[in-house]
């Protein structure tokens, strides 16, 4: 899994096939009694190449776990990001979209690399290791394609019931009311930090260079947490999920809009916060690890605490490789 023995490659995609996806791809270790064992597939952030991953594969290449298989793993880079170009079309492409054309990926990759066709990548069982918006890709993935998905690593995943300005109270509101605000917070404060939130390029009404719309989730998830994912045998899919540190985030989110970190530590990752414990319901309680906290981190974990990322991926695998050989002992 060393870094020279990284694969980059192209594909086209029937949706698209007029504009390449670029990708990487790293082989995994020996077969195991799955088969060609496990996909890690990596989902950056909105506008993130995916060479944000290169300090994360670094650390996975370090005291590998004895006794289980490397997975192969699969980076890519969507439409409008990293060295893929934007889509040549004018229709509307979503996070749906997006999830689809990651299955059509997957199953080019499956293909070329693993030597599985078309007809059985539903036997690939999948792990997700996905930032901010890649975590909804990820969810709206194992949603729309049961059984697919084997565990799943949330880092900070985007919100989708929210555009971030409703976190801050409305001074416009008929019910505002000023005197209940905390010190140091005014009605002036209130008003430009909404304004600046609306025009950040994480707002969903904010055109991105992806090209991709994200104002219409709540078309795809009406109730956060909801339905639970099915994952390919008992006892899955995994999920663990982990938030930003607070006071970094604050500092990041007041360089990025100008938005004072005493209004981000009040609302937004409080609001945050709550909003993956309601996430963390897709599956059950024993199935789940989170959300904690990704101590001395800000949003981008990946880059700022790959060590960790690397530490919980190999504690998935050690969780799937313990289920495995329990549902192995009953037979």
């Amino acid at each position: 899994m060393a870094s020279n023995n990284i694969h980059h490659g192209e594909v086209t995609i029937s949706t698209q096939p007029t504009t390449p996806i670029h990708y990487s791809y790293v082989p995994g270790g020996d077969q195991t009694e799955h088969g060609v064992g496990y996909l890690i597939v990596f989902l950056s952030g909105l506008h993130d190449p995916r060479k944000v991953w290169t300090p994360v594969l670094r650390f996975l290449d370090k005291d590998w776990p004895q006794g289980i298989a490397r997975p192969a793993m699969l980076l890519y880079d969507r439409f409008g990001s990293g060295e893929t170009a934007k889509k040549h079309t004018s229709e509307a492409h979503d996070a749906m979209d997006a999830a689809k054309d990651l299955r059509e990926l997957i199953i080019c990759v499956a293909d070329k690399h693993l030597q599985i066709p078309a007809n059985k990548v539903t036997g690939l069982p999948l792990i997700f290791v996905a930032h901010s918006f890649g975590g909804v890709i990820a969810e709206l993935y194992a949603k729309q394609y049961p059984r697919a998905v084997a565990a799943l690593l949330l880092l900070d995943p985007s919100p989708t019931d929210t555009d971030g300005e409703s976190w801050f109270p409305d001074p416009d509101a008929s019910d505002f009311k000023p005197e209940l605000l905390p010190d140091g917070v005014t009605t002036a404060i209130l008003r430009k930090a909404r304004a600046q939130q609306r025009a950040s390029p994480y707002n969903p009404n904010t055109p991105n260079k992806e090209g991709i719309k994200w104002d219409n989730l709540s078309t795809y998830i009406p109730e956060v947490g909801t339905p639970q994912l099915i994952g390919p045998w008992e006892g899955t899919p995994i999920l663990a999920i982990m938030a930003h540190d607070p006071s970094p985030y604050a500092e990041q989110v007041r360089k990025l809009t100008g938005i004072p970190a005493l209004l981000t530590l009040t609302y937004n990752s409080p609001n945050w916060f709550r909003y993956l414990e309601r996430l963390a319901k897709l599956v059950p309680p024993h199935l789940r690890k989170g959300p904690t906290v990704a101590k001395g981190s800000g949003h981008f974990i990946p880059l700022e605490q790959p060590k960790l990322v690397a530490a919980e991926v190999k504690e998935l695998i050690q969780k799937l490789q313990l289920l495995h050989n329990v549902q192995n002992s009953r037979l």
